[in-house]
Formats: structure tokens, sequence, C-alpha cells
């Protein structure tokens, strides 16, 4: 009886070995994420892990009407960097790297009235603080931080100020969408991955 079982077993999970073989082939592209992970995941289980790839990840994000709380617009370039190994394990988790500062260019006065407001100190749109990895995405948890502010506030009677902002911290996060190819197999080994979403630009650059 126990042989009948392991046959039926054997069978059942070469079916779905050939079902995941037929999944990454012209209908790859149709696949969610999700669904592409399970079929990778099917697929190596078979057979020995390669080495694991290093990926630096940097996420740019500019935009030219960014409000910086409700007393103040500006354009602003935001860079963030991180490290990621694929196929991702518990030995291998995506971890933030050296932040880098907020660039804050054309800072106005929202309704383009009053005079420019003044930052007293460094504004951070977004600082990495900690990923988790979601299966087909990143979650990125970070920090905004907008320091103390001085601005004229647009009323009657004109321009009304200075007025002062006491400096603002939160919490903050976005998902970052993994590349399709990572999940079908057809990254090079020296291949340089893209996406985008929420405003940002991603780019998967491999290193040795």
């Amino acid at each position: 009886m126990n042989g009948v079982v392991m046959l039926v077993l054997g069978g059942m999970f070469h079916l779905a070995m050939a079902q995941a073989v037929a999944l990454t082939g012209d209908s790859a592209s149709t696949l969610s994420p999700s669904d592409a992970r399970q079929v990778w995941r099917v697929k190596s289980g078979a057979r020995s892990h390669p080495a694991p790839t290093y990926y630096k990840v940097v996420g740019v994000y500019k935009n030219d009407k960014t409000a910086i709380g409700p007393n103040a617009v500006a354009a602003l370039t935001e860079q963030v960097e991180l490290e990621m190994w694929w196929p991702m394990d518990d030995q291998h988790p995506p971890r933030p790297l050296l932040n880098v500062s907020t660039r804050v260019d054309q800072l106005r006065d929202p309704a383009g009235k009053c005079s420019s407001p003044t930052l007293k100190g460094r504004l951070e749109y977004f600082e990495l603080k900690s990923i988790q990895d979601m299966g087909s995405m990143l979650e990125l948890r970070g920090e905004r931080r907008i320091p103390d502010l001085n601005y004229h506030q647009f009323g009657e009677g004109g321009c009304r100020g200075p007025q002062s902002a006491k400096e603002e911290v939160s919490e903050t996060g976005l998902l970052l969408m993994l590349p399709m190819e990572l999940f079908t197999g057809q990254a090079g080994a020296d291949q340089v991955l893209h996406t985008s979403g929420e405003g940002w630009s991603w780019t998967f650059t491999p290193l040795p």
C-alpha cells in the first residue's frame, strides 16, 4: 500500500514540475510576479541552487512640485540605495546602504504669492531604515524629516509673517516591485534591470 501511495505522489510531483516548466515558456510573460516566483521555486527545488547574485539597487525620485508640509513646495530629488541577493533567502536578506541626502531646489510658497520659505535644517524626504521581503516585492520602511521652517502665509491683506513651523518626523514607506526577469530566469549574469512605480525609477545592477 505504501508503495502505491509513493508512486501516486511521485506522479503528482512530476506533473507539477512539467506544468511549471511549461509556464516558463511562451506564456511566462503573462505571469504575475508572485505566480512567477512560485514557478521558479518549483523548478529550482529539484536541483541545487546557484550561488546568489549580488545586486546594488538604486532608486531615484524626482518631483518639481513636492509638498513640504502645508507651507512650502519644492523640486525634490531623492535617492535610495540598497543591496540584495538573488535568489533571496534567510542568509542573504536585502539591506539598506548609506543614506543619500535629499536635494531641495526651488523652495517656494505654495500659493506663489509670498516670499520663499526657509528651511532651518536638513530635509530628508525618505531615509531608508529597513526592508521586508514580500515575495514579488520589497516593502521599504523609512523616515521623513521636515526641519523647522520659516514661511509667510497669504491671506486677507496680503502675506503675513514670518511664521514658524516646528520640525516634523514621521514614518513612511513604499513598495518596490522586483523585475520580472528575476522570476522567469531571463536575467543575464551582467544584465542591468529596471522597474518603476510610485514616482520612483529603480536600477538593479549585478556586481561581483
